[in-house]
Formats: C-alpha cells, sequence, structure tokens
C-alpha cells in the first residue's frame, strides 16, 4: 500500500525561509497600519547609542520591495532585496519537494556548516559597514 506523506522541510535553509515567509503579509501591510496609527519600528541600539545596528533599513527595504520600489529597497538596507531573492529559491525548493521534483536535503558537513556561518558573518559586517556610511558614523 503507497500511502503519500507529506513533505515536510528538514533543513535550516527550508525553516528559516518558511518562517520568512510569514513576514510577506506583514510587510505589505506595514504602510497602512504606519499611516493609520503612526506605529513605527525602532532600533533599541541606534536610539540609545546612536550607532544604527547591520539591520537598520530593514523594515523601510521590506516595505518599498513589497511595494515594488526596488531602488528605495536598495537604498534602505541592499541585503534585504538579496535575502528576498534566496527566499524565494528556497521556497521554490521546498515547493519542488513537496511534489517529489527535488531530492530531500541531505545533512551538511562541518566545513559546509562553518563556510555558511563565515559568508552569514560576513554579509552582517557588510550591511553593518553599509548602515554606519549610510547614517555617516564612519
Amino acid at each position: 500500500m503507497n500511502v503519500a506523506v507529506a513533505y515536510r522541510p528538514s533543513s535550516a535553509p527550508e525553516r528559516v525561509a518558511l518562517a520568512a515567509a510569514a513576514l510577506i503579509p506583514a510587510a505589505v501591510a506595514y504602510p497602512a497600519v504606519h499611516a493609520a496609527t503612526g506605529f513605527a519600528p525602532f532600533c533599541p541600539l541606534r536610539e540609545i547609542t546612536g550607532v544604527p545596528c547591520p539591520f537598520c533599513g530593514g523594515t523601510t527595504s521590506a516595505t518599498a520591495l513589497a511595494d515594488g520600489r526596488l531602488t528605495d529597497a536598495l537604498a534602505a538596507n541592499p541585503f534585504v532585496p538579496v535575502l528576498a531573492a534566496a527566499l524565494a529559491g528556497v521556497l521554490l525548493l521546498v515547493a519542488a519537494r513537496a511534489v517529489g521534483r527535488a531530492a530531500p536535503p541531505r545533512s551538511w558537513s562541518w566545513d559546509r556548516q562553518r563556510l555558511a556561518a563565515l559568508v552569514a558573518g560576513a554579509l552582517v559586517t557588510a550591511s553593518w559597514a553599509f548602515q554606519l556610511v549610510r547614517y555617516d558614523v564612519l
């Protein structure tokens, strides 16, 4: 007896992508919420020290991207559109795995995990440098 089993994402990138995809409605709805209520998230690091964090501009970039304004998204935080493109790719992979068109994920070797952590760290560092220049802290 063949019983179809629903695909459940098991790799960390898939789980992170699904969690991030859950934020898409917030990015789309935020401009209307801000206009109606004046609500605006703030960066605690920047509020307390005056120094922007690596993620400053993320909300502005995500909402601009959701509104189709790529230039504004890139100006606010260029890493958000890059992450959005990666998110789209991983979500396509999840869908392909769900319908049996792609193999299930394999465990990463320790070296590959370390490389991924180094790349992520380098991207966060580059984002922070961008924000420090953008806010004229450097």
